[in-house]
C-alpha cells in the first residue's frame, strides 16, 4: 500500500470517490457520442459524395466526352476518378479516431471542426497529388 503525500489524507478503505456530476442539460455521455457519431457520418458522406462528383468518381450518365442522347458518351478514368473508395476508407478512419476524440475528451464542437478540416484536406492531397502517382492520369474513356 503506497503511502499519502505529506500533508494529505488517504481516502478510507473501501471509499469510492464521488462522479463527476453532469451540468444540467447536458446529455449523458453515450448519447453525446451517439449523436456526435451520427453528426460526423454525416458530414463526412456529405463531403464525400461532394468529392466522388468533383473527382469525376461517380457519373451515372458519363462525364466526359461528346453529348449523347442521355449524358455525356463517356466516363473519366485513372487519377482522382479511380479515388473515391479510398476516399471513403479515409473517412471511415477519421470517423473512428473522432469517436475515440469524443468519447474521450467530450468535445464535440472541437472534433467536429477538426474532422472536417483533416477530411477535407486529406481528399484534396489526394486529388491533386497521390492519386495521378497511384492510378496515372485521368482520362476520357469512351462508352
Amino acid at each position: 500500500m503506497t503511502m499519502p503525500a505529506a500533508g494529505t489524507t488517504a481516502p478510507a478503505e473501501g471509499a469510492v470517490e464521488p462522479q463527476r456530476e453532469r451540468p444540467k442539460g447536458e446529455p449523458k455521455p453515450i448519447l453525446r457520442l451517439l449523436l456526435s457519431l451520427l453528426l460526423l457520418e454525416i458530414l463526412g458522406a456529405t463531403i464525400w459524395v461532394i468529392y466522388g462528383f468533383a473527382s469525376g468518381s461517380f457519373a451515372p450518365l458519363g462525364n466526359c466526352g461528346g453529348r449523347g442522347f442521355i449524358g455525356y458518351n463517356g466516363h473519366w478514368e485513372g487519377g482522382s476518378a479511380e479515388s473515391a473508395w479510398t476516399a471513403a476508407a479515409i473517412g471511415g478512419w477519421l470517423w473512428a479516431v473522432a469517436g475515440v476524440v469524443v468519447w474521450r475528451e467530450r468535445k464535440t464542437a472541437v472534433v467536429v471542426l477538426g474532422f472536417t478540416v483533416l477530411y477535407v484536406g486529406t481528399l484534396i492531397v489526394l486529388a491533386l497529388g497521390v492519386s495521378q502517382a497511384i492510378w496515372g492520369p485521368r482520362h476520357c474513356v469512351l462508352y
